[in-house]
């Protein structure tokens, strides 16, 4: 059984992904991350980029306000990211991140809406240098989102496919820190309940680079 979005009390049976669907937008998404390498690929390198080279590697932590799709919920929501990534060249970054947004709505005094959104994505970021502590970046992520619905002791839950698109930047705490403060925003679509939502964050957090420099 479950809740449909905006249906509050209509109840169904368990809802089923169509394989075609999921199918139709991987191959989508997969076109958006070819799109995203290939940008990496043909942009000229900056000259003096430094920035970007302080490490092979990259973990952070990040907290964003989350406006869900208005078909889903009217309230803004809380989202926590946690990241990893891999440098494949002077501009070119692989990620991978697991993150959960949740969000509450009173429907009625006494009955609320609790929507919680569990998400995991592998992402091509492409990097661009600006000066010596800026580096801003695209993202374009891949991967499967778990959208969980309750209401009155009721709950339903479907998984689906996920998206990511972001624009962002990381200003380094200083010429040589390793350690940055990353602010982003972000469109998160998710297909769920045979919709498709689209969600805006922004959000804020420090990212770490790991391992050995660029020579």
């Amino acid at each position: 059984m479950h809740l449909r979005h905006r249906d509050f009390g209509n109840l169904e049976g368990l809802p089923l992904t169509p394989a075609g669907r999921v199918v139709g937008a991987g191959r989508r998404a997969g076109v958006i991350l070819c799109v995203v390498a290939g940008a990496a690929v043909l942009a000229p390198a900056a000259p003096g980029a430094t920035g970007f080279g302080r490490g092979d590697g990259e973990i952070g932590a990040d907290f964003a306000l989350a406006r869900f799709d208005s078909n889903l919920t009217d309230a803004t929501g809380d989202r926590y990211s946690l990241r990893a990534g891999r440098r494949l060249g002077p501009r070119l970054q692989w990620e991978g991140e697991i993150t959960r947004i949740t969000a509450r709505e009173e429907l009625l005094p006494g009955a609320d809406l609790r929507v919680t959104l569990a998400l995991a994505f592998a992402s091509a970021i492409v990097n661009f240098q600006q000066g010596k502590n800026v580096t801003p970046y695209l993202l374009a992520g891949i991967g499967l989102a778990t959208m969980k619905l309750e209401a009155v002791g009721l709950s339903s839950r479907d998984t689906g496919t996920a998206y990511q698109l972001a624009g962002g930047s990381r200003f380094f705490f200083g010429e040589r820190s390793r350690v940055a403060l990353r602010v982003e925003l972000s469109l998160v679509a998710n297909e769920a309940f045979e919709h498709t939502y689209v969600h805006a964050t922004l959000g804020a957090g420090l990212t770490f680079s790991v391992g050995k420099g660029a020579p």
